[in-house]
């Protein structure tokens, strides 16, 4: 995936818990509430990493980009599911794009001299909250969905997503004064009240992604010894491991009906996705074929069927 300064700097500060096989960052579940559509995820099985979409069972599938200078990763639907917002390097920085759902038409939309990447929508497709180095320093930007008016929320922060009502952002942040720990963070999207809520130190937190219905996060967290699922309500009270295998998994995204969480995960020594029930029940592995591989999953919210 995008291997430039921007993913350098965190694969070395220990923000990313299994940097040795993660190539870059997630994209995290839409907050639009609605019908399961397809899953998108970044892999490298035609040799570079490229979009793909795949339907919850990983059936039918598609290769929505096809790049030869650069890669493409950290896909995330807008909230109708007709637009998908990537981080891509084609260009030779790390830059968002905005693209069709079907990969067309894709438009740079930072353009900035810094690294830009994680991208992740509000929940009325106004506005993209995303990682930037473009002060010199790793900082929380947001910006419009066609890249005007960007403006600095944060000194710090990667993984940002929005809550489903657009008045909160959760992030990870390093914990001050503790070496490689980092936490699940939560800031007004004005910038103001800055809360750890997985306060677990000396461990490390990250991938927060809000339920559709905003009382629940999935994240990652390494507590137990090994990068598991875990799931807190919004607060951070009741945090509940939900996967328990060898191997790491990580990376989870919500389903738009909120019944099920995919995620990567390490556990047959390859990078595979999965879904699972928010109890923890109920696996399905959804990699298919001897060469599937997929990292950075985030699910396509579609409208409520009538």
């Amino acid at each position: 995936m995008v291997t430039t300064k921007f993913l350098r700097y965190f694969a070395a500060s220990g923000v990313i818990v299994a940097s040795a096989i993660i190539p870059a960052f997630p994209a995290h579940a839409s907050a639009y509430p609605g019908a399961n559509g397809r899953i998108v995820y970044s892999s490298n099985q035609t040799g570079n990493y490229e979009l793909f979409t795949a339907s919850a069972t990983g059936a039918n599938v598609r290769q929505i980009t096809r790049t030869t200078t650069g890669a493409e990763g950290q896909a995330v639907w807008s909230p109708n599911g007709k637009k998908i917002a990537f981080t891509s390097n084609r260009n030779g920085n790390d830059e968002i794009y905005v693209a069709n759902a079907n990969g067309t038409k894709a438009v740079n939309i930072t353009n900035s001299p810094g690294a830009d990447a994680q991208p992740n929508w509000s929940p009325d497709g106004k506005r993209l909250v995303f990682v930037s180095f473009r002060n010199g320093g790793l900082q929380l930007w947001t910006m419009n969905a066609d890249g005007t008016k960007a403006a600095n929320l944060f000194a710090g922060g990667v993984q940002p997503s929005f809550s489903p009502d657009g008045t909160k952002i959760a992030f990870t942040n390093s914990d001050p004064g503790a070496t490689a720990s980092t936490d699940v963070y939560v800031i007004s999207a004005d910038g103001t009240g800055l809360t750890n809520i997985s306060n677990d130190a000396g461990t490390n937190s990250s991938y927060a992604s809000f339920s559709p219905d905003g009382t629940a996060i999935a994240f990652v967290s390494d507590r137990s010894g090994r990068d598991q699922i875990w799931t807190m309500s919004v607060d951070g009270d009741r945090p509940t491991m939900i996967t328990a295998t060898t191997g790491q998994n990580i990376e989870p995204a919500w389903s738009p009906d909120a019944t099920r969480i995919v995620f990567r995960s390490t556990r047959s020594g390859k990078s595979l996705l999965y879904t699972v029930k928010p109890s923890g029940k109920g696996v399905v592995k959804v990699s298919r074929g001897s060469a599937a591989r997929g990292e950075l999953p985030n699910w396509q919210p579609l409208p409520r069927r009538r």
